[in-house]
Formats: C-alpha cells, sequence, structure tokens
C-alpha cells in the first residue's frame, strides 16, 4: 500500500514563463504568525518527536469530513486542497483565456516524423517559417517538410466569413439563435454553432493576446486598482429526460472598478474532460476511496459526489431580512459547511444540483476560484500593479483563493481584502430615502468639523468613518469586524464593510479610504448585463400550468456554451461597449485603447474585412 504524504505535495506551473510553485495548505488568518507558512507535507512519528510540525497539525473539519490542517498559533483548520487539482486548473484556464500561443503548444503535425510534438517556439531551429495564412505564422519542418499553420482549427466556410460580423453584433446582444441566424441570412440554423465557435476563438485570441501582453509588462495598468469579485450561478436546462435536474453552473468575474475593465471570467466546467474516462480511471486507481485533496481527479466532480452536495439556502430569504441578520445569517450558514470553503456542500434539503456530464465534468468550484485569483495575480504583477484592493461578498472561498494568491502582498501591506454587503431588495423609494438619510446625517456631522474641513466631501466622509471604525461590529466565530458605510448611494443602500486583511503599517487615514473605496455595484452591473444581453443567462419565468415552476426557455442545453458566452462577453465588453456617459469603453479608460473597437475589428484584426457579394434583389416590378 503506497503511503500518502501528511498534506498534499506542491505543484508546479508555468505562467507566462515564470515558474510558479502552489501550496494552498497554509494557514489563512492574516495577522497570524503562520500565515501563508505552508504546512509540513512529510509524514512523521506518532507522539512528541524533534521532526514533528511546529505549526500545524493534521486535523479534520468541525463534521469530521475533510482533511484539514489547525494552526497552532491562531487554532483554525482550514481544509486541504489538492496543489496539483489546483494546477491543473490554472492551466484550464489559461487555456479558456488563450493566453498560451500557438506555436508554445502546436509542433511538427507528422506523427512519424522526429520533431512530432515539440513546439515551435521551444525549438526555432528544427523548422522554416513559410510566410503567414490570415495571420497565422506557417512553419515548415527541416527533417519532413511538411507544413503546419501556428492557429487554432477553427476555421469558417467562406460564404460565412462575411456574415460573422453582423452574428457577432446579434449574439453579443441579446438576439437568441434563431433569431439571430435569420436576421442575418443564413440559410439554416445549422449553421449557427460552427459560426459562434469561429467567433468564440477569435474573442479567445483577442483576450488571450492582452493577458499575455499584461503578464509580460508589453501592457501596463495602474499602479494602486482597486478590483470587486463576485461569483453567478447560471442554471441550465436538463441533459438526459431520464434524469430531469437542471445544470448550475457557477462562473467567477473580477472587474477592475474604476473602469470596469473585465480582468477574468472564468465558469466551473471543464468542456475538454471525458467523463466516462476520467471516472474509470478514478475507479480503477481508487479515488473515490481517497479522501478529495488526495485524489488524482480532485478537482472534478466524480461520479457519486452529487451524493454530497444539496442545494443551499435560498438567497433571497436572507436578502429580505435586516441588514445584520443577514450577515450573521451567512456566517451561520458558512459554519455549517464540512468544508467551510466549498459552498457547493451545503445542504438545505434532498434535491440535488450535479446530475452526471456526457460531455465535460464539471469543476469544484473552490479549485476554479484558487486558479482564478493565481491567474490574475501573475496578470496584475507583470502589469506593474502595486497596491491591490479586492471587494467581495461574504464568501470563505474567495477569501481562501485571495489570500493564497496574494498572500505575499498581503504580508508586505500591498494588497487588501474586504468583505461588503448591501440591502439588495429594496424599491427605488426606499433606495432614495436611505440616501436622503445618509445625506442628513453627513450634514450634521459636517457642523462638527473646522470650516476648512466641511467643503471638502472627501474629507467629510473620511472623517466619519474614522469615528465609525471603533465602532466596529464583531460577527461569526472569526470575529470579523463589520462597521457601516457612511455614504450610502442608489445602487448600493445600507452598506457594510468589513476589512478582512488587517495590517498594522496602514494608517488611520488610509484605512478609512480603503474601507470607503470598498463596494460591489460594479461587478454587480457586469453580471447584470451578462443578464440582459445575453438570452442563454437571462432569468426563468414562471408558468401558471406547471404551478409556478420555472421554464428555462433559452437556456443551453450544452453546458459548454456558459464559456463560450462569458468569453465572447468579455472581449465585447472591453473592448466594443461603449458607456452613455463618457462614450468610453473599459479598455480607454484604462488607456489600452483610443477608440472603441467595432466588431470587424475584433474578428480579423489588422485583416482585411471579408465584405457580402452584391446581389440583385429578386421581386416584382412596380406598376407604372
Amino acid at each position: 500500500m503506497i503511503q500518502r504524504p501528511r498534506v498534499p505535495l506542491p505543484a508546479q506551473v508555468e505562467l507566462a514563463g515564470v515558474n510558479l510553485s502552489i501550496q494552498v495548505n497554509h494557514c489563512k488568518t492574516p495577522d497570524c504568525a503562520n500565515f501563508g507558512v505552508p504546512a509540513r507535507t512529510e509524514q512523521g512519528k506518532t507522539g512528541p518527536s524533534k521532526d514533528r510540525d511546529m505549526n500545524y497539525k493534521v486535523h479534520s473539519t468541525a463534521k469530521g469530513q475533510i482533511p484539514s490542517i489547525k494552526c497552532k498559533s491562531c487554532g483554525l483548520n482550514p481544509p486541504m486542497k489538492s496543489n496539483a487539482g489546483v494546477a491543473d486548473e490554472v492551466v484550464r484556464l489559461l487555456g479558456v483565456d488563450g493566453i498560451p500561443r500557438p506555436e508554445e503548444s502546436m509542433g511538427c503535425s507528422n506523427a512519424e516524423c522526429a520533431s512530432h510534438a515539440r513546439p515551435f517556439a521551444a525549438h526555432p531551429k528544427l523548422y522554416w517559417r513559410r510566410g503567414k495564412v490570415d495571420g497565422a505564422q506557417c512553419w515548415q519542418c527541416k527533417s519532413c517538410g511538411r507544413r503546419t499553420l501556428a492557429s487554432s482549427p477553427v476555421r469558417l466556410h467562406q460564404r460565412h466569413r462575411a456574415l460573422a460580423a453582423d452574428m457577432l453584433s446579434r449574439v453579443a446582444n441579446k438576439a437568441p439563435g434563431r433569431r439571430a441566424s435569420r436576421g442575418a441570412g443564413l440559410k439554416s440554423t445549422a449553421s449557427y454553432y460552427p459560426i459562434v465557435n469561429f467567433l468564440l476563438a477569435r474573442c479567445r485570441e483577442r483576450n488571450g493576446a492582452v493577458d499575455r501582453a499584461l503578464m509580460d509588462g508589453r501592457l501596463r495598468l495602474p499602479r494602486d486598482m482597486a478590483l470587486e469579485s463576485d461569483c453567478q450561478v447560471y442554471t441550465l436546462n436538463w441533459i438526459s429526460r431520464l434524469d430531469r435536474r437542471n445544470v448550475e453552473l457557477s462562473a467567477q468575474c473580477t472587474v477592475d472598478a474604476e473602469s470596469r475593465f473585465i480582468l477574468g471570467m472564468h465558469s466551473n466546467f471543464d468542456a475538454e474532460a471525458d467523463p466516462f474516462a476520467v471516472n474509470a480511471e478514478a475507479a480503477r486507481i481508487g479515488d473515490m476511496d481517497a479522501p478529495e485533496p488526495f485524489r488524482k481527479h480532485a478537482r472534478h466532480w466524480l461520479a457519486g459526489d452529487e451524493l454530497k452536495a444539496g442545494r443551499a439556502m435560498s438567497r433571497s430569504v436572507i436578502h429580505k431580512q435586516a441588514l445584520a441578520r443577514q450577515i450573521e445569517a451567512l456566517y451561520a450558514q458558512a459554519e455549517t459547511r464540512a468544508d467551510v470553503e466549498n459552498i457547493e456542500l451545503q445542504h438545505h434539503n434532498e434535491t440535488f444540483l450535479t446530475p452526471f456530464m456526457r460531455n465535460g465534468l464539471q469543476v469544484h468550484m473552490p479549485y476554479t476560484s484558487y486558479a482564478h485569483w493565481m491567474l490574475l495575480q501573475r496578470i496584475l504583477k507583470g502589469a506593474g500593479v502595486r497596491r491591490v484592493q479586492a471587494s467581495m461578498d461574504i464568501d470563505s472561498m474567495n477569501r481562501a483563493a485571495f489570500l493564497a494568491a496574494f498572500k505575499d502582498e498581503v504580508r508586505q501591506g500591498n494588497a487588501h481584502a474586504f468583505f461588503v454587503r448591501y440591502d439588495k431588495y429594496k424599491t427605488v423609494d426606499e433606495r432614495r430615502a436611505i440616501k436622503e438619510e445618509g445625506n442628513r446625517r453627513r450634514r450634521a456631522f459636517a457642523k462638527t468639523l473646522p470650516p476648512e474641513a466641511r467643503k471638502d466631501l472627501d474629507e467629510v466622509h473620511r472623517r466619519m468613518m474614522q469615528a465609525r471604525l471603533p465602532t466596529a461590529r464583531p460577527f461569526g466565530k472569526w470575529r470579523d469586524l463589520w462597521v457601516e458605510h457612511p455614504a450610502p448611494t442608489l445602487n448600493e443602500p445600507h452598506k457594510a464593510v468589513c476589512w478582512i486583511t488587517p495590517h498594522q503599517s496602514v494608517t488611520e487615514g488610509r484605512k478609512a479610504d480603503l474601507h470607503l473605496r470598498a463596494g460591489l455595484a460594479r461587478i454587480d452591473n457586469v453580471f447584470q448585463m451578462t443578464r440582459r444581453l445575453f438570452n442563454a443567462f437571462e432569468r426563468p419565468v414562471g408558468t401558471s400550468s406547471g404551478h409556478n415552476a420555472v421554464w428555462h426557455g433559452y437556456s443551453p442545453y450544452n453546458p459548454a456554451m456558459v464559456q463560450t458566452y462569458l468569453t465572447i462577453f468579455r472581449a465585447v465588453n472591453n473592448w466594443a461597449h461603449i458607456s452613455e456617459k463618457d462614450g468610453k469603453t473599459p479598455a480607454m479608460r484604462l488607456g489600452l485603447a483610443k477608440r472603441p473597437l467595432a466588431y470587424e475589428d475584433i474578428l480579423w484584426p489588422g485583416q482585411r474585412v471579408p465584405r457580402p457579394k452584391r446581389s440583385r434583389r429578386k421581386g416584382m416590378r412596380m406598376a407604372a
């Protein structure tokens, strides 16, 4: 019997030429002495010994189901995660965003050649350059003479190339598949998905090129950035008539608060995985008998795992409570989970939400979140960002992933994370009343200040926050300190914030500015646009014949379409959609573009745009 390590071993992954060592099994309490210090992986002797781990002991969660490490300094026990699973998910997200260049993964296509599968970029002396086709480099092998095009394998029929830009404008502006096909003049709706696959490939190339330039430092971002991150759930139609359970996929998105530029948008579905092959291998090697952190396929939902997942408490029930009760309920909900970082392992009834997939596999959301933040950390560091502030909803998974990815920056006081909560279920009149009440409190507080400080609105808010910080209220077993925001807005009424990465080097004025800066309005707006601009993400409607049951009329049956539409939305939102307020795109606000891109520019960058052939209209002549 092979003895498994005490804690999952570290994993290695390459991010844009930088080798990253991944070890997420460490204390995640920022003010603890063991924060970021990895647990020892080798097994030691039982009982007291010289080689024992002085910082952690192997433990289990409160429910006794998930292996964890217990910090000997702060007493908290974060659940273990598979570092190899996180590394595999990072590689998957790199492919989802199109960051690796084709030259880095493609080589000679002749299976009998000695240069087969040797990448062009890593072995340039084995190939000749032979011109370009549609902007893609053509390589010729020196051994066998075969020519290979280093590009995405997606091709588009000649008669559809001139319609691609029109289809992109329709897909990105809420046209259903059948209506978009007819409006663009396609002869059959069967051509819809090949065109969408072409749109996906070109949008992925656009996103990947920008991310790669940010990682390499060829494009720069502001030195101080405020990010907002959250997860959204998308409900799909059932896959089989024999199992009519709707599939629920989650997607994590992070945006720049100032420009609303989407830095990452990833769903927890691996479309490249073969569910039958993965489950067969898992059964053969005994993966199902091993704890999740020590599995080879730890990040995937395997057959039988759906028995551990249940539908969580309705968020609307929590939203309709008072703000303090909402925060208490969310903390209490997190404490009931066997794995505090996994929102998918929460029972409130016996309705399970992970039916068996026929094409692809669902990924445990914590692994997607860890990979999401590690990818963003590499992008921000390469683009010259020195100070980061991240705002997120009350979510232990998001918090743990951020602290694991930015542990060095948190230690230095250059990365800060905030929980944010506000009343979402308020009418417009109630929001206006809350804002007016906040303005009255501000005017009353300003009268107590010196005359020179009353004129500056930012200074008044800063001093109001400084006065409220000592009155922060602790919540949950983690004793997180929450304080009410002094400046409610129509988008965020009754807002409260919690600083989850306190650092002693931060001054009182800087601390107040960080609390004032925290918010979720921009990420909520981005999620709202995904639902408003794509029919596949629109919320379902109730049906009277089904006794108020919901019908997902426009939801896709193929789970891979979720990431397809999200990738297209990210490219169009960042580069093409302009705001009515300032007439700029998010890329223009960040200084990454000088003008909005047309749909043709996204699909045919630096290339000749295909135009439809002129044809004579067919019809009866008008009578004289």
